[in-house]
């Protein structure tokens, strides 16, 4: 439970676009998990007393829109799942992706001050050095720990709909596992994207397993191609690859709730769009793996290593 409610860490400086998204995100982390354990709990209580109920009812063959054992046996389980909803989400995301995590995953300390720009030569890599130490980090845990408190309530919901359809002695809708697993993915989008990056064959990825990858050699360029150009314009680059990071999460995270659009079965596009998105969004938060397969490809030599 602990690793559920930790809060972001404090921010330099609130009067930021990134302190105030990580002020944001950290006042609602805390207190949103809270409710929904609260909700978890109450609900599981609830399920679990209908199931014995409804078993109870069939054994004296009182129940008229339930006559097996099946639905209260259903009722119990979601019950269980509710009521220990931590374990729950444990569970899942140890399923899906063979490894136990931190959720959100807020691991960053501190974040850079802005530097003034106006009284600078080069002020066109000083904004872009802003927008890299003080949004691209708080922007990136921000969307992990969102995505996390949204994909709780979606498992809820999920969760909270096949005990009402088996309570009341219907079959489960379609796609009741495509929305448990949407949902678990979105309760781990950091560790979800590293586990799409090492699929494209990523040995290094800007994102971890708890969250933004700072000392992704991704993240880095050190000017080694002998075009002038792209010497001169080595600082700027680097900044460049984490601002698309930034971008290319934000695409991830289009591309997840497109999937469950597809899972609600209330989307306007395929799930090829989905995953075309999150493939996207993998290729452009590591830009310079992208560039490097580009240039060695086209040019017959890596300029990104």
């Amino acid at each position: 439970m602990a690793a559920i409610v930790t809060a972001l860490p404090a921010f330099a400086d609130e009067s930021t676009m990134g302190g105030a998204i990580g002020h944001f995100a950290g006042n609602v982390n805390g207190p949103g998990w809270k409710l929904l354990m609260a909700l978890c709990l109450v609900s599981g209580l609830a399920c679990i007393y209908k199931g014995l109920k409804l078993i109870i009812m069939v054994g004296d063959g009182r129940s008229h829109h339930v006559i097996s054992y099946a639905p209260p046996a259903a009722m119990l389980v979601v019950g269980a799942l509710l009521a220990a909803f931590p374990d729950t989400v444990n569970s899942g995301i140890g399923s899906l992706f063979g490894a136990y995590t931190g959720y959100h995953g807020a691991t960053f300390g501190s974040f850079g001050e802005p530097s003034d720009c106006l009284d600078t030569s080069s002020a066109l890599t000083c904004v872009a050095k802003n927008v890299k130490e003080n949004l691209v980090p708080v922007f990136i845990q921000a969307s992990g720990v969102i995505g996390c408190l949204l994909g709780g309530f979606y498992l809820y919901t999920t969760l909270m709909g096949v005990a009402h359809e088996v309570g009341a002695g219907r079959p489960m809708s379609r796609g009741v596992a495509t929305k448990v697993i949407v949902s678990i993915m979105m309760i781990n989008i950091p560790l979800l994207m590293l586990f799409s990056a090492r699929t494209l064959g990523l040995s290094d990825s800007v994102m971890g397993e708890n969250g933004f990858n700072g000392g992704s050699d991704m993240l880095s360029y050190t000017g080694s191609s002998n075009i002038s150009v792209v010497q001169s314009y080595s600082e700027l680059i680097t900044y460049i690859f984490a601002i698309l990071a930034m971008f290319g999460v934000a695409a991830f995270w289009k591309g997840l709730f497109l999937l469950k659009d597809v899972a609600d079965e209330r989307a306007r596009t395929g799930i090829g769009t989905a995953f075309t998105h999150m493939i996207g969004g993998i290729c452009l938060a590591n830009m310079k793996w992208l560039g490097g397969i580009a240039t060695l490809t086209f040019l017959g030599k890596n300029l990104f290593r």
